[in-house]
């Protein structure tokens, strides 16, 4: 009867000029290697096709697949928003990733040999949503303006992938790791990784920097606490901020602080800018200190980015997710008065000692924030968890 319904439904539409479509089909990508191996993995993350600088998701997808592949498994990858269809699940000896699949396959009665690593850049999402429920709600007591745009919700299921998954990997420092429980077989932390662009900072000068401070950032500003930034900014004239964040598709925020951009000539909003510009090259020049005061990141790859590329010296919370002693400061609380402090503290060294420590920064993230040395310590952490696996065949 229900089949009878949906197609004389169908034909209706049709007469009309609609047309229902019905999404059955696998949106798997199969076998993506073209490789003979005996062991099949599905790789939940995202096409890493058309990579820009923008983001380093699409690589690090591409870089999660490809080191896999060499540990001996056939690589399927899906886009994490997507569904598996049908029995797609049942071929799979191994899951890697987050998302829609995931939790799935977790979900699915019959994946007891199904064994899932959650691969996750940021972190708990339990602990990142409540910290932008409270955001949103401390905000709406003050103002009428919506800021939902300028927090970072997650929107895939997360609760069953994050709970059951047998493995994690996350991206970012030990805080990052610690707001997931302690439950899985092994935890496993991974540092990112950033884009070099090979800056001559020859000409820097650093007595004219010394009070300029980048905020390089994506979506999210309030998430990202641009807010208390920007208050203590329009009240510190003597410093200037420069901001490179996609601040245009957050109507709510600009027109919150709209009086701000408008009145306070040492607060720059650049818009987005490609990290490989000149303009860039010559924002990046003009400071001394890279700024962020999120309230949840996994492994702050905005921050490595203007420390690799122009050994700025780093200015952040500890919700960043970001070791950064001796080179740079971290304050705890996610306060006003707690990045006052360490702006401050900051300030009180020289143009010389700074430069010093700009050519340190410079030097260590070339080996520890290297796209190399992801790749190894990925290798690593799957040689560790494989290992682990077929011990636990052998018990």
């Amino acid at each position: 009867m229900k089949k009878l319904i949906g197609k004389i439904l169908s034909i209706l539409l049709k007469k009309v000029g609609y047309e229902i479509i019905k999404k059955d089909h696998s949106c798997v990508k199969n076998n993506i290697f073209n490789t003979h191996f005996s062991k099949n993995v599905l790789v939940s993350f995202i096409e890493f096709e058309n990579a820009t600088l923008s983001h380093t998701n699409k690589i690090e997808s591409k870089i999660i697949c490809q080191t896999i592949n060499k540990l001996g498994f056939n690589v399927d990858l899906i886009d994490f928003q997507e569904k598996l269809v049908g029995n797609e699940h049942n071929k799979y000896n191994l899951v890697i990733g987050f998302g829609n699949p995931i939790n799935q396959i977790i979900t699915n009665s019959n994946r007891l040999k199904t064994k899932i690593i959650i691969y996750m850049n940021g972190a708990n999402p339990s602990y990142s949503d409540a910290i932008n429920l409270k955001l949103l709600t401390e905000h709406n007591k003050k103002s009428k303006i919506n800021l939902i745009k300028s927090t970072r919700f997650v929107n895939v299921p997360y609760i069953v992938p994050v709970n059951f998954s047998d493995y994690l990997i996350s991206l970012g420092n030990q805080f990052v790791a610690d707001t997931y429980p302690n439950h899985y077989i092994k935890k496993h932390q991974l540092p990112a990784f950033y884009f070099p662009i090979n800056l001559d900072l020859k000409e820097k000068k650093f007595v004219t920097s010394q009070t300029h401070f980048l905020w390089l950032g994506g979506t999210g500003l309030l998430h990202k606490g641009l807010d208390y930034v920007l208050d203590f900014f329009s009240k510190r004239t003597d410093l200037t901020l420069h901001i490179c964040a996609p601040t245009k598709i957050e109507d709510g925020f600009m027109e919150l602080y709209k009086t701000i951009f408008l009145k306070c000539s040492n607060i720059i909003n650049y818009g987005f800018i490609s990290i490989d510009s000149s303009e860039f090259e010559n924002i990046i020049k003009s400071c001394t200190f890279s700024l962020m005061a999120s309230h949840s990141e996994g492994g702050a790859v905005s921050t490595i980015t203007t420390m690799g590329n122009g050994g700025l010296i780093p200015i952040i919370s500890e919700s960043t997710g970001l070791d950064v002693e001796p080179f740079g400061f971290t304050f705890k609380d996610n306060t006003y008065q707690s990045m006052s402090d360490k702006i401050n503290e900051a300030l009180l060294s020289t143009p010389s000692e700074n430069q010093l420590k700009a050519e340190k920064i410079i030097k260590y993230c070339k080996i520890h924030y290297s796209r190399k040395n992801y790749n190894d310590n990925l290798t690593a952490i799957f040689q560790d968890i494989l290992k682990d696996i077929k011990s636990q065949k052998n018990d």
